[in-house]
């Protein structure tokens, strides 16, 4: 119904497969048709006395130089989806890369842990992105371990890379939110 599976899908043919009519009460299925009537009304609405710092701080964790754009794609979706400020922290190397992709998208140098801490410490940056394009060393661990370690009410959303960080040390992941 919608793109790009409407293009893709050929001819469609709805075909009953043997489920008796009489069955399809008892089983509560819940149909819909997926479209924008379904969902707009639950995407954010601008106030018309909010500003910037009414509508959220997003801090996306960048990966190492090369290895930028999904941290980039994460912070565009923050903003579009109506962050009123997004930045992006990474070891000044990945910056130049993001400076020459960004524009109304903030960007931090975040040469390791102690940077991280101190953009953590403040709590206008309500919410948090780590794991897009992260990495898998010793550094993005530690980095993972700060922002697991964070016990303020932040958003966060864990990816990628952080995933599979975590799932490298389950116990200790689990460990470090508890």
């Amino acid at each position: 119904v919608l793109m790009p599976g409407r293009k893709l899908c050929g001819d469609l043919h709805l075909a009953h497969i043997g489920i008796p009519d009489h069955v399809l009460p008892s089983l509560a299925v819940a149909t819909f048709l997926n479209g924008p009537a379904l969902w707009s009304a639950h995407l954010p609405r601008l106030d018309v006395e909010g500003h910037k710092y009414t509508r959220g701080h997003v801090l996306v964790v960048s990966g190492p130089e090369f290895h930028t754009g999904a941290a980039r794609l994460a912070a565009r979706a923050a903003a579009r989806a109506g962050a009123g400020l997004v930045t992006i922290a990474g070891a000044p190397a990945a910056l130049k890369d993001h400076a020459a992709h960004v524009t109304a998208i903030m960007l931090a140098p975040m040469k390791g842990v102690s940077d991280l801490v101190q953009l953590l410490a403040d709590a206008r940056k309500n919410a948090l992105v780590i794991g897009p394009g992260l990495g898998l060393g010793t550094q993005a661990r530690d980095l993972l371990e700060v922002v697991l370690q964070d016990t303020s009410a932040r958003a966060l959303v864990v990816d990628a890379d952080a995933l599979t960080l975590m799932a490298r040390d389950m116990a200790r992941a689990v460990s470090l939110i508890q």
